[in-house]
């Protein structure tokens, strides 16, 4: 038997569901276009919000604690830009340009965009143009990069590389760090 409670309990959580959607869209429709075009700067290319495709986690999860040297994989925390710069480096000359899927870390509105031979190093570029965290989930080796830039610290990058396969090819990279 449904009760009064049960039916409310259901509505409120419908109401929600719906103002939840109507939000991820508005932040699409305005913060979205900032961040394709900082993409577009920094690898040269020419994508729209609509490349960019809410896919859930079809494409994996980057597992991140609080803090960021507690994530599981390879972790290059909190290190200055020539620091992150070598690290990416080393990414190109062990494994070459990346194939895969781009995106930002917690910005689910936006989604993720297939592009293909792209500069580990652009990562870079794009994670301090817009002070955040770009996302790569790369298709060979499997895994993923994220590439951070936390405004304010003097160190203020991280690197860090979750997937097995993608660990196994760049565990070189890190041994400097």
């Amino acid at each position: 038997m449904v009760t009064d409670s049960d039916q409310a309990d259901r509505l409120r959580a419908k109401r929600q569901a719906l103002a939840d959607e109507r939000h991820q869209r508005e932040l699409r429709e305005t913060a979205g276009p900032r961040l394709v075009t900082i993409v577009n700067l920094a690898l040269g290319l020419s994508l729209s919000v609509d490349d960019f495709l809410q896919q859930g986690d079809a494409l994996g999860v980057f597992v991140w604690p609080k803090r960021i040297e507690d994530a599981p994989g390879l972790v290059a925390a909190y290190v200055d830009r020539p620091s992150a710069e070598e690290v990416l480096a080393c990414f190109d000359r062990q494994i070459g340009h990346l194939t895969g899927s781009i995106g930002f870390h917690d910005k689910a509105y936006l989604g993720f965009a297939r592009v293909t031979d792209i500069a580990p190093t652009s990562l870079l570029e794009i994670a301090n143009a817009c002070k955040d965290s770009v996302l790569f989930f790369v298709d060979r080796p499997k895994g993923a990069v994220l590439v951070d830039c936390y405004e304010g610290s003097r160190s203020p990058y991280s690197v860090a590389v979750q997937g097995d396969s993608l660990l196994s090819e760049t565990v070189a990279c890190f041994d400097k760090q």
